[in-house]
């Protein structure tokens, strides 16, 4: 592909469409000096054929043509959306305002008269040529430079994300952290006193078995609630990692199933998943991938939420995890037994804004909303490298979605 240049035209395509062979003929010799491709197109036909195949630089068009008229050619290249933006040059015989200003009209950009006159020819033809080219240019980097904010859009949006994930994680723990603490040293203290207390107790010479019995409940009592403060602790301890991982923003060499665990171990701390029947297998290999953790777990995340939307509904609900490895391939799937996705939203699921959850603003009894922008992430991030995400659903099965990502061969393999 010849790199855009608004100065360098040489090698320019140009499209000669006329019925009059010598006119055809001489064009193109006095165009080959500057060493332009030219291509000859005869009839209306003949030319819309030939644009079709390779669209050119710019268009030399006859005016007094047999059945379609150059007016009409040029109109209908105006009306096309793929080629309104070449630039066409009538030729003529004559050069009468009526004529002229018509095809000024029509959206040419200049006329050239016969008998030609090869410098004015060349002339009007590199300057036609050089304002296309430019105006290329500027599409282009306006094309790059909207794929760059689109791009940077989307970093911004992720990153104050996942900042303000990370304070919101932070803020919770430091002040769940402190009641724990006090819950901690007094459950402690409790069965401190409970002891002494047994203690003392064993040595009276009354008969205080019915005390003992309590006492023995209180400790069991007591044990539970230690049992459960530190399974909070270790949750409160997990918020905090996967605060801090998803934090990080660089792309890492790590076992998929590190990522799968540590989200699966967040969702333990959801009440409907906890209700939830769950069949959840690890591959016994070691899947390396390279990624951003965050950006991974993120979407393992966004798939096992729309998994548990769908099943809120469902009176037996189950989901179930599993990942695997072949030769080449990552893959981790997330599978429901819900309602499966409507035909006609099948094609539409992976859109941006496109959703079938109600916005938080009409939420309705604690049902699932949602944005539509879950599942484009997904299909987005996991493009990104050079992976991909695929959907089977059914009506009677439920809807499993399948995460594929390359393997990565280390030293460990």
């Amino acid at each position: 592909m010849r790199e855009l240049s608004a100065d360098n035209v040489e090698g320019s395509h140009i499209l000669i469409v006329d019925d009059e062979a010598h006119n055809t003929l001489l064009l193109k010799t006095i165009l080959k000096k500057e060493n332009y491709r030219c291509s000859i197109a005869q009839n209306a036909e003949e030319a819309f054929l030939s644009i079709s195949q390779e669209a050119p630089d710019m268009i030399l068009l006859d005016i007094m043509m047999p059945d379609i008229d150059g007016f009409e050619v040029c109109q209908r290249l105006k009306d096309d959306p793929d080629t309104q933006n070449i630039p066409v040059i009538f030729v003529s015989v004559s050069n009468e305002s009526e004529q002229v200003i018509k095809g000024f009209e029509i959206g040419a950009v200049d006329y050239i008269t016969k008998p030609f006159h090869p410098k004015e020819v060349l002339a009007r033809v590199k300057t036609h040529l050089q304002l296309k080219h430019s105006r290329d240019i500027i599409d282009q980097y306006n094309r790059q430079l909207e794929q760059m904010l689109a791009r940077r859009t989307e970093d911004l949006i992720r990153t104050e994300r996942q900042a303000a994930f990370g304070q919101m994680i932070q803020g919770i723990v430091h002040n769940l952290r402190s009641p724990l603490s006090v819950m901690s040293m007094g459950v402690e203290f409790m069965e401190l006193i409970c002891e002494k207390v047994y203690k003392i107790l064993k040595e009276t010479p009354y008969n205080i078995q019915p005390v003992f019995k309590q006492l023995d409940e209180g400790h069991e009592t007591l044990a539970g609630v230690a049992q459960s403060l530190s399974k909070m602790n270790q949750i409160v301890a997990q918020l905090m990692s996967k605060s801090r991982s998803d934090q990080a923003e660089k792309i890492e060499l790590i076992d998929c199933n590190t990522i799968l665990k540590r989200e699966m171990e967040f969702f333990r701390a959801d009440k409907f998943f906890n209700s939830v029947l769950q069949s959840i297998d690890y591959s016994n290999h070691s899947l390396w991938i390279k990624v951003i953790p965050a950006e991974l777990s993120q979407v393992i995340g966004n798939l096992v939420r729309n998994a548990l939307d769908v099943l809120h509904d469902v009176e037996k609900p189950e989901i179930a995890i599993e990942s695997g490895w072949s030769m080449e391939t990552v893959w981790v799937s997330i599978k429901d037994n819900g309602p499966g996705i409507p035909e006609g939203d099948i094609e539409h699921i992976f859109d941006p804004f496109f959703t079938t959850k109600p916005p938080a603003s009409e939420q309705k009894d604690n049902e699932p909303v949602g944005t539509g922008l879950g599942l484009y992430y997904c299909k987005k991030t996991i493009e990104m490298y050079n992976g991909s995400i695929k959907v089977k659903t059914s009506s009677e099965t439920g809807t499993v979605f399948t995460i594929e990502l390359p393997y990565q061969m280390t030293e460990y393999n």
